[in-house]
């Protein structure tokens, strides 16, 4: 989680990744995808990814971001449910944003292993 803290991660942040994984978890696009709702994969993308990897994550999410945003209007202006495009832009994000950390910290297990570290006490 040190990548996590350096960048600024909140508190809630926090907490939720240690009920959800414990000390550690490997960063896999199957454990993303199975978090996908769980967490702000563009808070992510922005402070944990290398400048071309956010390129290349804006490029990919763009598409079921834009079919998102037009479903909910739809919906707001018909009435209708619009969460199959949101489960699928957060699955596309989730995916996404671990590949290309995985490409951005080179294999090892200290690079995809991202660790908890424990608050300071007061």
């Amino acid at each position: 989680m040190q990548h996590l803290i350096d960048a600024g991660v909140c508190r809630e942040t926090k907490i939720l990744f240690r009920e959800l994984f414990g000390d550690s978890v490997e960063v896999t696009q199957e454990a993303a995808a199975a978090v996908a709702r769980e967490f702000n994969w563009n808070w992510a993308a922005v402070n944990l990814l290398s400048e071309p990897a956010r390129a290349t994550y804006w490029r990919v999410s763009r598409v079921p971001l834009e079919k998102y945003l037009l479903a909910r209007h739809v919906a707001e202006v018909e009435g209708r449910g619009f969460v199959a495009e949101w489960t699928e832009y957060r699955r596309v994000a989730a995916t996404c944003f671990a590949r290309l950390y995985m490409d951005t910290w080179p294999s090892g297990d200290h690079d995809r292993i991202v660790e908890i570290i424990p608050e300071p006490k007061a």
